[in-house]
């Protein structure tokens, strides 16, 4: 199935999540590979988006993970009626008001934005946001010295970031690993599913942090 097909269900539908294979096998703990394999052979059901690129849907993840005895930690699946924080810090207005309006309507996420490094920095302190959608070029703080600083904070380090940039070129996305980041989407965003791939962004990390802790 296309993106044309692919459900539109509301973030508070357990469905309405889905998951990235990257991000499934960060919660199952094994490679990309092994969940290639699931998917292919029917094991777990996948949508495909125009790019070809799979997408697993939370009940279809939970039903598999039943089958296998596998317990899929509740905080994957955010409680009804609560929506998530997420800070978008960007330096182009444009960009602020179109995610925004994407999200406007969303039960799942509730959205605020700066529109400086040095406002993210102070923005991050008092709202403790739930994720932070970080430019990476600013021209005050670049994403890098932010997330740096932000990492350096004890009660602020545990915080995810993904990294967002129109210049996604190899440096960038080596220097976005090396750093540690959540995640990275590259620009021009694909608003239609920005729900979504925020929330799993969301999911997968606390999936990662329970499954270290």
């Amino acid at each position: 199935r296309d993106l044309h097909s692919f459900p539109t269900r509301r973030s508070s539908d357990l469905q309405s999540l889905y998951y990235t294979t990257h991000q499934v096998a960060g919660m199952f703990g094994v490679s990309l590979g092994t969940v290639a394999n699931w998917v292919d052979s029917g094991r777990v059901p996948a949508h495909r988006t125009p790019g070809g690129h799979r997408r697993i849907g939370s009940l279809d993840l939970r039903t598999f993970a039943e089958s296998l005895d596998y317990d899929l930690p509740g905080a994957l699946f955010p409680a009804a009626g609560k929506p998530l924080r997420v800070l978008v810090v960007d330096d182009e207005p444009d960009f602020l008001f179109l995610v925004r309006e994407t999200l406007a309507d969303s039960k799942g996420l509730e959205v605020a934005t700066a529109n400086s490094g040095f406002l993210a920095g102070l923005e991050i302190g008092r709202l403790l946001p739930d994720l932070v959608l970080l430019d990476l070029m600013m021209p005050d703080i670049d994403g890098f010295e932010v997330f740096r600083m932000l990492k350096e904070r004890e009660e602020l380090s545990d915080i995810p970031v993904v990294a967002c940039t129109a210049f996604a070129d190899a440096n960038i996305q080596r220097r976005v690993n090396e750093a540690g980041f959540t995640g990275f989407l590259p620009k021009p965003l694909v608003f239609v599913d920005l729900e979504n791939t925020l929330l799993g962004f969301l999911e997968a990390n606390k999936a990662a942090t329970l499954a270290k802790g």
